[in-house]
């Protein structure tokens, strides 16, 4: 599979959960606020390199991101678990399952590229 076919199904898959994210967080009364502005204010990734152009430059930083928002997801259910929260949790276990998948594909792209 080319790098942007397989970056163009990350895409979509990663808008699906943030989708089903967002109107979780409405549901239960929070705003749902993607913004590029608050984005780049309050995310705790790391700011993608734009200078990359090596193919293998695109995957370490995705999987550098996709790690960290890992991290983030694992601390997030087990919130969410101690709240009681068992939809929530569900919607974040959901979208943990995105996020390992795609990590075990960059993983592997990486490792056939060395």
């Amino acid at each position: 599979m080319s790098l942007h076919l397989m970056f163009d199904q990350f895409n979509k898959d990663i808008e699906k959960v943030s989708d089903q994210l967002a109107e979780r967080l409405v549901t239960i009364g929070g705003q749902a606020r993607g913004t590029r502005e608050f984005l780049d204010e309050h995310s705790s990734l790391d700011p993608y390199p734009g200078d990359a152009i090596d193919p293998r430059e695109h995957l370490v930083a995705l999987q550098r991101a996709y790690s960290k928002y890992s991290e983030s997801l694992r601390t997030d259910i087990h919130m969410m678990t101690g709240q009681g929260d068992f939809v929530s949790e569900h919607v974040l276990v959901e979208t943990l399952g995105v996020v390992e998948r795609t990590l075990w594909i960059l993983d592997a792209e990486l490792s056939s590229n060395t």
